[in-house]
């Protein structure tokens, strides 16, 4: 008869266990999670705040291109509030406050992403009329306002309810639940 050793071919003379099984993960994935989150939304307010603060110039035209940019730094902003998310989650915390934190940051993203587009918008109004002569610079123009107001509009669309969302009561639900096995 055939018998099938269970010993870890790793670890001499460790022996799996069943109760050691994915959730004995969670914590580490949950600090996994911690540090992408925290590398994330302080790399998205670096570049930003160095954009606006430190390279800001009084053009129309800087304005502009500051908002597409914005804008297009916005996934990362969106990847570091769900890393966050999830590290709260398989770190298992029962921080109410801290998830509700996260929400307001989502929903100020969603906020501030359809201001965005609404400036966006007056300054390709204002530029339109300086480039009306120019063929090349009022196509390019023009594609950069339709992919800054598509990206202002997906960021309010999803961020504003997910963060109307997680502010919600939780309604005698555990707010987190942790990873399960």
């Amino acid at each position: 008869m055939l018998t099938v050793s269970t010993r870890s071919p790793i670890v001499p003379h460790a022996t799996p266990r069943a109760s050691e099984g994915v959730a004995a993960f969670a914590p580490h994935v949950g600090l996994a999670m911690l540090a992408a989150g925290l590398g994330y939304l302080i790399g998205s307010i670096i570049d930003v705040g160095v954009l606006w603060g430190l390279q800001r110039q009084a053009v129309p035209q800087w304005e502009f291109v500051a908002i597409g940019n914005t804008l297009e730094a916005f996934p990362r902003f969106t990847m570091a509030l769900a890393f966050l998310y999830g590290a709260l989650y398989f770190r298992r915390s029962e921080r109410v406050a801290a998830y509700r934190v996260l929400a307001v940051g989502l929903l100020l993203g969603g906020i501030a992403a359809a201001a965005l587009g609404a400036l966006l918008l007056t300054d390709y109004l204002a530029l339109a009329r300086v480039a009306a002569g120019q063929a090349g610079a009022l196509d390019l123009l023009r594609t950069t306002t339709f992919k800054g107001l598509a990206l202002s509009g997906l960021f309010t669309v999803t961020l504003v309810p997910i963060g109307l969302l997680g502010l919600r009561r939780p309604g005698g639900r555990r707010v987190s639940g942790g990873a399960r096995d």
